[in-house]
């Protein structure tokens, strides 16, 4: 028997209308509370896509300050719709690392070189066999008139390193997989370099690292990197400063394996005019500068250097190649086995290749594959290749890359 707070008994009927009322006023709270919880989680999923794509949004926007530009247009033009400007800047690497993990150049011997075009643009000229009918230019990068260019081999590359407009470090990173190019994190650092600043780069740490190397305002030779190709984060190198150099000298840096440790050797002019090397090894840099042997009194001012290292059997050599005072390009070498801290700057005596046309700062570029050297020396608005086979240097090829 139901008992009742209010002290009268309901008669039937009016007990079957108000346990109606009561279900009916349950299914609307249940209907309500439903909505409510539906409409706070459609708020929650709101917020939650809103903070995505503002989150998107602010990363687009970090990845394109800076004046960086916002888009870039890749075409491919025949070649002699894209000739190299004259003494262009120079780019060179034997794409080995960066198209590793891919199908589309995966045990093919290809080189790339890269060069000024004109107006803004950058262009790669791609040798597999032989050279390519086009080329791949790209434009929107925003680079000063004839920028200096390294093109790195790197497992995050390869990769194009150039100065822009407003003298800041930027990049540019291929991506092998279809062959284009996208601006990397770098110019977001904004890193102002010397308006004379040559520049550099290696790939470090069995090739999954990128330093890069440059002059800041004050001529103090300097190096930014990437520890992981997989990370977005630059960072400067745990010295610092590495030293002064010639004000607009070139600069050219190399690593190889030593009995323990990887072991790198960057090189730059002195004011005295010799080419100086600074070496980085076992983990840490001996920034007591060593003077190349016969370089002080063959050497322009503020020429262009570039280094490479080869392997000729069982030994690797180091190359390292400038324009001498009298205009001709010159190469030196030495090989990386049981040195002592004196014996870094034992190089040959100087071979001279070929004539240049009379200025300091034009493009060249080495680069190496296994038992062969190829370097690269813009004349006027020509790109001459020069290739030998073993690290003696000493039997050489020359040919016009053709535009």
């Amino acid at each position: 028997m139901n008992t009742y707070s209010g002290g009268k008994l309901p008669s039937v009927g009016q007990t079957t209308i108000e346990a109606d009322l009561r279900r009916n006023r349950s299914s609307r709270m249940l209907s309500k509370l439903v909505r409510l919880l539906r409409d706070y989680w459609l708020h929650l999923l709101l917020v939650a896509f809103t903070a995505a794509v503002v989150g998107d949004i602010a990363l687009a926007v970090k990845y394109t300050k800076k004046g960086s530009p916002h888009d870039l247009v890749i075409t491919t033009p025949l070649v002699a719709a894209a000739s190299p400007v004259v003494d262009s800047g120079l780019g060179a690497a034997a794409a080995v690392l960066g198209s590793f993990f891919t199908s589309a150049t995966h045990g093919q011997l290809q080189t790339k070189v890269v060069y000024n075009a004109g107006a803004g643009k950058l262009c790669i000229r791609t040798e597999d066999s032989s050279f390519r009918n086009t080329v791949q230019c790209i434009e929107g990068a925003n680079p000063k008139p004839n920028t200096p260019l390294v093109l790195l081999d790197w497992v995050g590359g390869p990769s194009i390193i150039y100065i822009t407009v407003k003298n800041v470090l930027s990049s540019l990173d291929n991506a092998p997989t279809n062959n284009t190019w996208r601006l990397s994190t770098l110019i977001n650092y904004n890193i102002k370099v010397h308006e004379q600043s040559q520049i550099a780069a290696v790939a470090w740490f069995n090739g999954t690292s990128e330093w890069i190397y440059y002059q800041d305002a004050n001529g103090q030779l300097r190096e930014i990197g990437k520890d992981d190709y997989r990370d977005q984060v630059y960072r400067e190198g745990s010295a610092g400063s590495l030293g002064p150099c010639k004000i607009g000298s070139g600069i050219g840096v190399v690593r190889w394996l030593g009995p323990t440790s990887e072991v790198e050797e960057v090189f730059c002019q002195a004011n005295n005019l010799a080419i100086q090397g600074r070496k980085y090894i076992d983990t840490a840099w001996n920034l007591e500068p060593y003077s190349i042997q016969y370089t002080p009194s063959n050497i322009s001012a503020g020429t262009s250097i570039t280094a490479t290292t080869v392997k000729q059997g069982n030994d690797t050599f180091v190359l390292l190649a400038y324009q001498a005072s009298s205009g001709s390009l010159a190469v030196q070498t030495r090989k990386t086995t049981n040195l002592t801290d004196g014996d870094f700057r034992d190089f040959s005596l100087p071979i001279t290749l070929v004539q240049g046309d009379g200025r300091a700062r034009v493009g060249l570029a080495g680069t190496s594959w296994p038992d062969q050297i190829k370097i690269y020396f813009v004349v006027e608005n020509r790109i001459l290749e020069l290739s030998c086979i073993g690290g003696s240097a000493t039997n050489w090829t020359t040919a016009t890359v053709p535009f």
